[in-house]
């Protein structure tokens, strides 16, 4: 387990420097999620890395622990829900597989729910990949639900995050 105050830490993904690892990252995701790296196109996931660090920079997160880079954070917060309140979205929540099951997910997770709570969102929402029961599993222990029926783009989870439903000192 990671123990509290150990240098544990989150900045900006710096592409310039770093864009070798955001592949690995994503290509390590595909594998963990599908079993496969088939289907895992490396220029698809640069032309998403450009469009986030341009446009979403501070959801563009890489975790960091005792000075290595050990994973990797993709999260919005401007999706206007069904029930017109804002919405934020996880497209990643990546650790190196060293990492999982440490406790740096639980603190990378918090780090995510108070940033889209800062940024005034009441719920956030996720997709899991069927058969990525370690992660679903994650999910459902820290308050997410199931929402809606399962599809090719796997299972929506959605997260009440207001500060109530979280138990965040707003």
């Amino acid at each position: 387990m990671i123990e509290l105050g150990m240098d544990a830490h989150f900045r900006p993904v710096d592409l310039d420097n770093d864009l070798d690892k955001c592949i690995t990252f994503r290509r390590d995701t595909w594998l963990v999620s599908y079993g496969t790296t088939d289907g895992f196109c490396a220029n698809d996931a640069i032309k998403w890395f450009h469009h986030l660090s341009q446009n979403n920079p501070s959801g563009f997160i890489h975790i960091w622990f005792n000075g290595s880079i050990v994973g990797q954070l993709e999260f919005k917060s401007d999706i206007d829900s069904d029930d017109e309140k804002r919405a934020g979205y996880v497209n990643l929540f990546y650790l190196k597989q060293e990492y999982r099951g440490s406790g740096l997910g639980q603190i990378a997770h918090d780090y995510v729910v108070e940033k889209l709570f800062k940024n005034r969102c009441h719920k956030a929402m996720l997709r899991v990949i069927p058969g990525n029961l370690r992660a679903e599993a994650f999910y459902v222990k820290n308050g997410w639900y199931r929402e809606g029926d399962a599809s090719e783009r796997g299972q929506l989870m959605c997260l009440d995050i207001t500060g109530d439903a979280y138990g965040i000192a707003g």
